[in-house]
């Protein structure tokens, strides 16, 4: 097969397998599953929830008010983690079937994640890259 064919195979598996977009609405008083949020020396955004890494190097959040939500179809991070596992499962098994090994990256699941932020009435909206890594929690 030639290199620009094994090109275009992988492109086209990737592009059928890409979910849109993920939609994380985090609340400070989620207890099942709790996350963290710290800035680096940067100004990069790092959130950890439930072991997984995101990062925002967005210079502001988009504020939003409750009514700017109402077509946004949320997930939770167990959802999110559900359908990226698929998307990877269907993606190796459509590789295996051509002959070809590639592990997506978790970041290629999704065109675009964004996480949403509740503080106070408002809603701050981040755009988010999913860091290919797993850390503990406290």
């Amino acid at each position: 097969m030639s290199i620009i064919k094994l090109q275009m195979l992988i492109l086209w598996v990737l592009m059928g397998h890409i979910q849109r977009e993920a939609h994380l609405l985090l609340l400070e008083s989620d207890q099942v599953f709790p996350y963290s949020k710290k800035m680096d020396e940067d100004g990069i955004i790092h959130f950890f929830v439930k072991a997984q890494h995101f990062e925002s190097k967005s210079a502001e959040p988009v504020k939003l008010e409750k009514h700017d939500l109402s077509d946004v179809d949320f997930m939770n991070i167990e959802e999110l983690l559900h359908i990226e596992d698929s998307i990877r499962r269907k993606h190796i098994d459509s590789g295996s079937k051509e002959g070809l090994t590639y592990i997506m990256p978790k970041n290629e699941s999704f065109e675009k994640i964004y996480i949403y932020e509740k503080v106070d009435s408002v809603y701050l909206r981040y755009k988010v890259e999913w860091i290919e890594e797993e850390i503990n929690l406290p």
